[in-house]
């Protein structure tokens, strides 16, 4: 990230695409889709992508165990994600990744979760 041009560069090796969202706005869209899983083919050559971002939009990312919680054979799911984004979007961004990881449990119902959950938010403030 550069902070002085707000250029994302990123790859994805295989997990679900950035989440950008405006705050205060629903208007929420996925930079672009990854690349294969990490791992799959040796030497394989990372596609990188970049994006500018504007004042006031976030870039949610976060390890597939976030979609991955399960309650009996349902996941959280992108869907829920995106809906908690949505709804959460005013907060700021520590306390909407705080938020999206109590939607998680509260879905799971007190089932295990199996895999790690990592969530990154970052908001592109003006200087």
């Amino acid at each position: 990230m550069d902070t002085k041009t707000r250029e994302l560069r990123y790859a994805n090796a295989g997990h679900t695409p950035p989440i950008i969202s405006p705050k205060m706005k629903e208007h929420i869209k996925n930079l672009h889709t990854g690349d294969i899983p990490l791992g799959v083919e040796e030497n394989y050559q990372f596609i990188e992508y970049s994006s500018i971002l504007n004042p006031g939009e976030r870039v949610v990312i976060f390890t597939d165990g976030l979609l991955d919680v399960r309650r009996d054979k349902e996941t959280f799911g992108e869907d829920r994600v995106v809906s908690n984004i949505t709804v959460y979007n005013s907060l700021n961004p520590q306390s909407l990744t705080e938020r999206l990881i109590d939607e998680a449990k509260e879905f799971a119902q007190g089932t295990t979760i199996r895999d790690d959950i990592a969530i990154m938010a970052i908001e592109i403030i003006k200087k």
